[in-house]
């Protein structure tokens, strides 16, 4: 069989083939927090690529020992990409107490020398851990002193028996609860504590306290499972021959609890309270950039253009529902888009983060100032109120002054003559039409045919090959292409669909003279079909991909107010 058919598809074969991710090294401690004494695992994983010159090794400070334990590769198939991991396991001892740093180092690999990042240690003396041996303990990231504040809640159970399961019970009270929208991380290690071996199970989940007042915060449980040797009477004979299976061992049962911590919190106080206070209680910075259709920020632009405004909020508090205060200015106009939050627990600390875009469309030529925008937060450790400020922007707007009116739907610039409405959603830009370049006589005579086959055959057969028109479907915002031409169009079908009900007509059928008609919405929904003009005749390129943007961001909070 030739091979030549199957060549176009090498280049595709070849790139599902290669390898998902750009080679590198990672450097990781099962635990960074640990005792005088006790040994834990140390993971160096070198990813996409291969090592040269054996087993890597590295210098540690005073007072840390190492030593290779193991090797092991493997696999994984992602995006069919396929990534290859080896994984070099090290023992790691501390030998004294303290703040330890393990310095970047080298790793000489088939892709060249990557450098690992550094990794900080703390090795609590000896008899000061907080880790006891078969005992089940629970701490806070902080201290609790408010209502609204969220901590991190810790449990940790360390055992050197042979811990077969566990189920976690969490704690439960009133004055505080789980944090929602936030997951709990568990993790499990091992470490050397003298000649044994002890493992370790960690929860770490968030709560918010909800009522102010002394209290107790219950601790945390545990169901623990540990593998116990069967007693001689009860083993079989395949038992006594192979004593040391693990499938001969009973399981029992036990319960351990945290003791609880008490705490006493306090409202925010109101004086010295600004007007504007957002509600988050944390420790929060806000930065801030503009970018324009490029990515950078522009010094120039038109008249219509969009510029965005991002805004990163990060912290240690959730910031889910929090809405940037509105921007008040002249000279242009401003649509929101939804933020997006996010909250992970790392590291034993609450980790958020909360993204804004601010969409900003100068309506007239000269200097414009985009104000900063302020969000004012509590600070839990000083008690103090906090002011967090973005940059303003400077920009100069050129072009003429906007002049959109609110006409009509059709496509064209200027409608020469009312068309009647059809169920079908007029275009935004009008598809170019196939026209027979024979006369009109002709083009009769090529429907004769068609006329003999009904007069031979009746109608209804002809009828009955018709197929049923399908009803069209309610377009969602989920639904849109990708491609700027028909996404707009679809954007104007979602509008149409939008205000009809209120006015009591067919999608199709509306016009921009209707809009008036709308009430409270009206004024809303003629920005909205100004924006959708401006885009309709915004020509190709960035331009229109912006002015698109722009008018979906405003679509949606419409569309939103009008639920």
């Amino acid at each position: 069989m030739p091979l030549m058919p199957f060549a176009p598809i090498t280049p595709i074969l070849f790139q599902l083939c290669s390898t998902a991710f750009a080679a590198q090294v990672s450097l990781r401690a099962d635990t960074e927090s640990f005792g005088e004494g006790q040994s834990i695992g140390l993971a160096l994983t070198v990813t996409d690529t291969s090592v040269r010159g054996g087993v890597p090794s590295f210098s540690l400070p005073e007072g840390l020992t190492a030593a290779f334990e193991s090797q092991q590769q493997q696999q994984l198939m992602q995006n069919f990409n396929l990534t290859t991991s080896t994984m070099y396991r090290y023992t790691l001892t501390a030998l004294r107490a303290g703040d330890f740093v393990i310095p970047a180092f080298e790793v000489v690999t088939a892709a060249g020398r990557l450098t690992t990042t550094p990794l900080n240690l703390h090795v609590e003396a000896r008899g000061t851990s907080t880790t006891g041996v078969n005992e089940l303990t629970g701490e806070l990231s902080e201290a609790a002193q408010w209502v609204g504040q969220t901590v991190v809640y810790h449990l940790r159970f360390a055992t050197d028996r042979q811990l077969a399961n566990g189920n976690w019970v969490p704690p439960e009270g009133k004055g505080f609860a789980l944090e929602s929208g936030i997951e709990p991380v568990a993790t499990n290690y091992t470490v050397g504590q003298g000649d044994k071996r002890v493992a370790v199970q960690d929860l770490y989940l968030p709560i918010r306290f909800t009522e102010g007042g002394t209290f107790k915060v219950p601790g945390g449980a545990l169901q623990a499972q540990f593998a116990v040797e069967r007693s001689r009477r009860r083993r079989g004979q395949m038992e006594q021959l192979f004593p040391d299976l693990g499938m001969f061992t009973d399981v029992r049962s036990e319960m351990f609890s945290a003791p609880s911590i008490p705490v006493s919190l306090k409202q925010p106080p109101k004086t010295g309270r600004p007007a504007d206070y957002s509600g988050l209680i944390g420790h929060f910075s806000l930065s801030s950039h503009v970018t324009g259709s490029a990515d950078n920020a522009p010094a120039e632009v038109k008249v219509g253009d969009t510029v965005t405004l991002a805004l990163e909020l990060t912290g240690d508090s959730p910031v889910t529902g929090l809405k940037l205060p509105p921007l008040v200015g002249d000279g242009f106009r401003v649509y929101d888009d939804q933020p997006v939050a996010t909250g992970v627990i790392r590291d034993g600390k609450l980790v958020t983060s909360s993204s804004f875009k601010r969409a900003v469309v100068p309506e007239r030529p000269g200097p414009l100032t985009i104000p900063p925008v302020s969000i004012t937060t509590f600070d839990p450790s000083t008690g103090a109120y906090v002011v967090l400020s973005s940059e303003a922007v400077s920009l100069t707007v050129v072009g003429a002054a906007a002049t959109a009116s609110v006409a009509s739907f059709s496509a064209g610039p200027a409608p020469v003559a009312p068309v009647e409405p059809t169920d079908d959603l007029l275009p935004i830009r009008p598809s170019p039409a196939l026209t027979p370049p024979w006369p009109g006589l002709w083009s009769l005579l090529l429907l004769l045919p068609g006329f003999a086959l009904t007069a031979v055959f009746g109608p209804q057969v002809l009828l009955a090959r018709r197929p049923a028109r399908v009803k069209q479907q309610r377009l969602d915002f989920s639904d849109l292409p990708e491609d700027v031409h028909a996404r707009l169009s679809g954007l104007e079908q979602i509008f149409r669909e939008a205000v009809a009900p209120l006015l009591g007509m067919g999608a199709a059928a509306v016009h921009g003279e209707d809009l008036a008609k709308l009430g409270v919405h009206a004024s809303e929904a003629e920005v909205v079909y100004r924006l959708i003009e401006r885009a309709r005749y915004a020509g190709g390129g960035s331009g229109a991909v912006e002015q698109v943007r722009t008018l979906e961001v405003a679509l949606r909070a419409f569309v939103e107010k009008l639920k």
